[in-house]
């Protein structure tokens, strides 16, 4: 199985140093279970090049005591490759690349053995 965690700031700040504005949230609805919470949400944001930058995205988090002690995260995978090789970065973040570059892998590699 080829899965791997990451802290969502080793995962997100990449991310946010290639848009002029951050991604802003539109929540197209939430679901509890016990202690899973489910958001399916869209984004969008402006990429530092100007163009819009768009995904939709589905959280799956675990909730104690009020609050999240583990998320799972599903997104537009073309969007995030778009965007990611449009958009330079600086050597501190393009370390970070290389660690989402492995996630991504990783992540394609599940795909296919699940799903093929």
């Amino acid at each position: 199985m080829c899965v791997h965690a990451y802290p969502p700031r080793r995962a997100i700040a990449p991310i946010n140093e290639r848009l002029s504005v951050r991604i802003v949230p539109s929540l197209r609805g939430i679901y509890a279970e016990g202690d899973m919470v489910i958001a399916l949400w869209d984004g969008t944001a402006t990429a530092k090049d100007g163009k819009p930058y768009t995904n939709i995205y589905s959280w799956y988090m675990t909730m104690k005591n009020g609050r999240i002690v583990k998320a799972v995260a599903f997104f537009d995978t073309i969007e995030l490759t778009d965007l990611w090789n449009r958009i330079p970065v600086s050597k501190i973040s393009n370390m970070m690349k290389i660690h989402l570059e492995q996630f991504l892998t990783e992540w394609y590699c599940w795909l296919r053995a699940t799903c093929y």
